[in-house]
């Protein structure tokens, strides 16, 4: 075979197994791609921190629990030395009467501890406020951000027009060319180890979801 079939057998065979990137939803928040943590939860806030860079750093609340530490299935994943794996907890609930938001928050047995606004927590859950300060850990301040929607005259609008860009994210998994789990072909499996990749030419199928290998050419 000479180069210019390898390098275009070769071409070919990099687009039909590129892995599609997520299309644009409007949404960001962190590990929102690899659809950690409840999504289908409302979001009544957000933990913001310059603690580790400049740049800055946030992190979305949730109505109900939102769990605080190194865990890697923590709410708010916290990557330091001084955070336990379970720190601390932050409880948003919608009270019915009086028709408000109450926020607490609640140091989960820690090693380093939690303060709020510079002063110790115990162990018993104390009601924090939008724009407090929270310190997980020795070094990891956290500016609390509460947004009560209703109170503050925010509605979903009956008469939304969609723009036909905006389309919710689709999962890896269904894209064609992936295999099971989310793992394109020769590629890095969604959170895993290098998969090995087929050898020799694939069946031709009529199935729109089955990829289609070229001939070999000898």
């Amino acid at each position: 075979m000479n180069n210019y079939n390898q390098n275009n057998q070769a071409s070919q065979t990099t687009q039909m197994f590129s892995v599609p990137q997520p299309q644009y939803s409007g949404t960001h928040f962190p590990n929102m791609e690899a659809g950690q943590g409840a999504m289908h939860k409302t979001i009544m806030g957000f933990l913001y921190s310059v603690s580790r860079t400049s740049e800055g750093e946030y992190w979305p609340l949730y109505l109900g629990l939102n769990t605080i530490g190194r865990a890697t299935n923590s709410s708010v994943r916290l990557s330091e030395a001084t955070i336990s794996d379970n720190h601390a907890e932050i409880v948003i609930r919608q009270m019915k009467n009086p028709d408000s938001v109450l926020v607490s928050i609640q140091d989960a047995r820690s090693t380093c501890g939690t303060l709020l606004n510079g002063s110790s927590l115990g162990f018993d859950a104390q009601e924090c406020h939008n724009g407090d300060i929270l310190t997980i850990g020795e070094h990891y301040e956290l500016y609390l951000i509460i947004v009560d929607a209703k109170s503050l005259g925010l509605a979903k609008r009956d008469d939304f027009m969609q723009d036909g860009m905006s389309q919710p994210m689709q999962a890896p998994m269904s894209a064609p060319g992936m295999m099971g789990g989310g793992m394109p072909y020769g590629g890095m499996p969604y959170g895993g180890s290098p998969v090995e990749q087929p050898r020799g030419p694939q069946p031709n199928r009529s199935n729109s979801s089955t990829v289609i290998m070229p001939a070999m050419k000898k």
